[in-house]
């Protein structure tokens, strides 16, 4: 029974040693906030403290909105010495193809506060650029031509040949304000809020092998070129927050969503060498210069999906982190190409020009590699 006894108090005394060694204390479990009430603790889910340094390869797609340049026409039907006697015409709108990809890239540096429990600031500066082609040619007969939707009173009626080019110069850098704690054991958060500038520069070029078809015996072509520069530059703010389901120590599923509103200023210039027919066998060169800036309110949404590897050293004092994400970035309104059409006022008798513009979005999609330090 002595025994017995003595086992039963040995290894309670051990199991006691135990807890206090391996257990957390009630100050690490629990803090007391700023109105003076305790509440659990949420522990950093990054090293405690130090400098951050992170470098990410992109591999992305980008679209517009808005950029038709032509209509391609295409009629059949039976014709006779008068004309057709039965038509069927299809209209097919004719755009940039958008199927380029480009490699891009970003770079971040940051320092991780202990005092602050681990409040990370970081400054970060994304630059992609790509550009995108497209040339047609039709037999131009009354089976087969384009119809120019830029300017058509300039341009001309139709056109045989059309080539479009567009260029997009893509930068913005961010300077953040977040925290990344655990919320549960297998479950850690990253809000984040801050500054977001940007500088977005579009050129939209196409260029028309012009046709007029004055009457049956006279024909005048022309070589006209259509030319757009649009750029955005705004400053505002952005928040956000990730999101990140751990599998294991090493191994998690990463998500983000952000988004951002930036004031700013949005500039566009158009130019347009064409001419005009007074008569059907008279006509006098044309050249129309737009130009036009306005003060915008522009907004941006932003996401990432994907898996990430993570690994600590020295005691939990250096991470290492490696991504695969899936991007996408949403700008809105981002193109602001106006089409302008010439008529005659009869009653005055001199031109006006007469404007629209239906606007676009600018989708930017693909993927992201990271690799990420904190020392």
């Amino acid at each position: 029974m002595e025994f017995k006894f003595a086992s039963l108090s040995t290894l309670l005394l051990t199991g006691l040693a135990f807890a206090e060694t391996s257990c957390p204390t009630l100050d690490q479990m629990t803090q007391c906030n700023l109105k003076g009430e305790w509440q659990p603790r949420n522990l950093s889910a990054s090293v405690d403290c130090g400098p951050t340094i992170d470098g990410s390869f992109l591999y992305w797609n980008a679209k517009v909105d808005g950029y038709d340049f032509a209509s391609e026409a295409k009629i059949s039907g039976m014709f006779d010495e008068m004309g057709p006697t039965f038509l069927n015409a299809q209209l097919q709108p004719q755009t940039l193809d958008f199927d380029t990809w480009d490699p891009g890239f970003q770079v971040g540096l940051g320092y991780i506060f202990e005092g602050r429990e681990q409040w990370h600031t970081r400054l970060s500066w994304t630059r992609f650029d790509t550009s995108n082609s497209k040339s047609m040619k039709a037999t131009f007969s009354l089976a087969n031509y384009f119809i120019p939707i830029l300017i058509p009173s300039l341009i001309g009626p139709t056109a045989d040949k059309v080539s479009a080019h567009w260029d997009l110069d893509f930068d913005v850098v961010d300077l953040e304000l977040g925290r990344h704690f655990f919320v549960g054991k297998w479950l850690s958060l990253y809000p984040k809020l801050g500054l977001r500038a940007a500088w977005i520069g579009q050129d939209f070029n196409v260029d028309y092998h012009a046709i007029y078809p004055t009457n049956a015996s006279l024909i005048f072509t022309f070589d006209h070129e259509f030319g757009a520069d649009q750029h955005f530059k705004g400053i505002g703010l952005k928040c956000g927050s990730d999101i990140q389901f751990h599998l294991t120590k090493s191994f998690s599923i990463l998500g983000n969503l952000s988004g951002s509103i930036l004031s700013g200023k949005q500039h566009i210039t158009e130019n347009l060498n064409g001419v005009i027919f007074t008569t059907p066998s008279t006509f006098f060169p044309e050249n129309v210069e737009l130009k036009n800036s306005d003060d915008v309110i522009r907004t941006n949404l932003e996401g990432n999906i994907g898996l990430q590897y993570q690994a600590f050293f020295r005691d939990d004092q250096y991470r290492l982190g490696l991504s695969g994400l899936y991007s996408f970035a949403y700008w809105f309104t981002q193109n602001q190409l106006s089409n302008e059409n010439l008529s005659n006022n009869d009653n005055i008798g001199f031109p006006f020009i007469t404007m629209n513009s239906d606007g676009g979005d600018l989708q930017l999609q693909g993927l992201t590699v990271q690799l990420e330090l904190d020392f």
